[in-house]
């Protein structure tokens, strides 16, 4: 899980960064960042939709809050 949260800190850090350096060097401009920014994020829901297995639904035993029995029987 640590390298999970870490991964996402450094992205959430690294992209404003570089695109603030990227923009002060006029090497890009607002509308060139987006475009980029939404290629990036197309190639990443292709990317888990191609390797992400789907969840599958658990079956759920569920007691009724009524059923006292349930309760004080263990």
């Amino acid at each position: 899980m640590g390298i999970y949260n870490a991964a996402i800190h450094f992205g959430l850090t690294l992209g404003p960064v570089l695109g603030v350096v990227l923009a002060k060097a006029k090497v890009l401009t607002g509308n060139a960042v987006f475009l980029i920014y939404s290629f990036g994020c197309l190639a990443g829901a292709v990317v888990i939709s191609l390797f992400v297995e789907p969840l599958r639904k658990k079956e759920v035993t569920r007691t009724s809050l009524f059923d006292l029995d349930a309760y004080f029987s263990a």
